[in-house]
C-alpha cells in the first residue's frame, strides 16, 4: 500500500528540537535542544472553560498538504488544517504517566459518541 494511505500509529508526538526545524546549521545562539510545538490560536464570542492540560478531539478538514526533501534526505511534510468543530475536551488526570493505548482511546471516544447520540434521541422523544 503507497504511504499516502498508511494509518500512523497513534499518538503522534509534535514537539521538534529547534536542529531539526532548521534548514542549515543552527546558529550558536540557538539553543538547539530546545523543544518547539505547533499550536493555535481559537477566538469565539463565549469562554471555551479549557482545562491547564488535557486532551481535545477536534473535526477538522485538511486545507493543504506540502512534502519537500531537506537537506541529508530528510522528508518533511506541512500540513495546514481547519478546525471545523471542538469535538470534546478532557483535563489530564494529575499524577497518571500511563499512556493510553489506540485501541482503547478509539473505544472510549465511540462510548461517548453513543452515548451523546442516546441522549439527543431520548430529548427528542421527550419534546425538548
Amino acid at each position: 500500500m503507497p504511504d499516502k494511505f498508511k494509518q500512523p500509529k497513534y499518538p503522534i508526538k509534535l514537539g521538534k528540537s529547534m536542529s531539526d526545524l532548521a534548514e542549515g546549521p543552527v546558529t550558536p545562539g540557538e539553543k538547539s535542544d530546545e523543544i518547539m510545538y505547533p499550536g493555535t490560536m481559537l477566538e469565539w464570542e463565549r469562554p471555551y472553560n479549557f482545562p491547564d492540560e488535557g486532551t481535545i478531539t477536534f473535526r477538522f478538514k485538511k486545507k493543504s498538504e506540502e512534502t519537500r526533501k531537506k537537506p541529508g534526505g530528510k522528508t518533511m511534510q506541512r500540513v495546514e488544517l481547519d478546525f471545523v468543530e471542538i469535538v470534546d475536551t478532557e483535563a489530564k488526570k494529575g499524577g497518571e504517566d500511563k499512556e493510553e493505548s489506540t485501541g482503547d482511546a478509539l473505544d472510549k471516544e465511540v462510548k461517548k459518541l453513543a452515548k451523546k447520540k442516546v441522549d439527543k434521541t431520548e430529548d427528542e422523544d421527550e419534546g425538548y
